[in-house]
């Protein structure tokens, strides 16, 4: 516990500030953290590393992380360049001698979705201020240690115990609760989205959102550990394992909050 706590004040120290001042240093570590989660997929996955697919995959998964602005430059568009290099890995199957299969051009290429949507959903929401995504992130913190502290102390009913088995359906109910609560007060003291006054019902449904779907990204995430056996996405993060890890409900959580706040303006 000593070392994840230590981990992570070295995460916020660093993060903190890229958070903060945004611009294209803070793209470029987005960028970083996606590329480090594709290549954390590509190991579990146990596909070769480095090869044409892994490339192809990484370019995938970098267009479609990095901001819409920069397609203005070519006639391109993120589901296009997706679309592209898919074809490319399937190109691939025909000449790899049956060593790249048809199977594994569907793994790679939602593993760049997976990846690239989410960390590009982050890139968006850097766009409304830093306030405004430091709130989204802290709903998540929010989450993850009401869910620990309520489902520890409460929890009897595992909430998906073939994937997660220590996860609690009272510890899910506890650190959404928590985080609608968090939300609220958090929002009646300052609106953190500048050009959207979130009302009390668009507060509930923001933050029961977001909780919800970074609880999700967690158990999508640990179903993938679970398929390939392995403990963790990776062992770059003393005491949290891999950036996976420690990003899986961001992934889901920035993109439903992106999705909510569309249908709230």
């Amino acid at each position: 516990m000593k070392l994840r706590i230590i981990t992570a004040l070295v995460i916020l120290a660093i993060g903190l500030p890229l958070l903060y001042f945004g611009g294209l240093t803070f793209q470029l570590s987005i960028v970083g953290l996606a590329t480090i989660c594709f290549m954390e997929i590509m190991h579990m996955a146990k596909i070769k590393i480095p090869s044409p697919e892994v490339i192809i995959g990484l370019l995938a998964t970098i267009g479609l992380t990095i901001p819409i602005t920069y397609y203005n430059y070519f006639r391109m568009t993120p589901l296009l360049w997706l679309c592209l290099c898919s074809f490319a890995l399937l190109v691939l199957t025909v000449f790899s001698k049956n060593e790249f299969s048809f199977e594994k051009v569907g793994i790679v290429s939602l593993a760049a979705l997976y990846i690239g949507l989410g960390a590009h959903h982050v890139l968006i929401l850097r766009e409304y201020g830093f306030v405004a995504i430091l709130f989204i992130f802290s709903i998540g913190w929010i989450t993850d240690s009401g869910a620990y502290f309520v489902g520890r102390r409460f929890g009897k009913h595992r909430l998906a115990p073939h994937i997660s088995p220590n996860k609690s359906i009272e510890g899910s109910v506890g650190g959404t609760a928590l985080a609608v609560l968090y939300a609220l007060i958090f929002v009646a003291i300052h609106q953190p989205f500048a050009t959207l006054s979130l009302d009390f019902l668009g507060t509930i449904l923001l933050a029961f959102g977001v909780s919800l779907a970074g609880q999700m990204g967690d158990l999508v995430e640990s179903a993938l550990k679970r398929f390939y056996h392995v403990k963790d996405s990776g062992n770059i993060l003393p005491g949290h394992g891999g950036v996976l890890d420690r990003f899986d409900s961001t992934l889901f959580g920035v993109v439903a909050c992106h999705i909510i706040l569309i249908c709230l303006i």
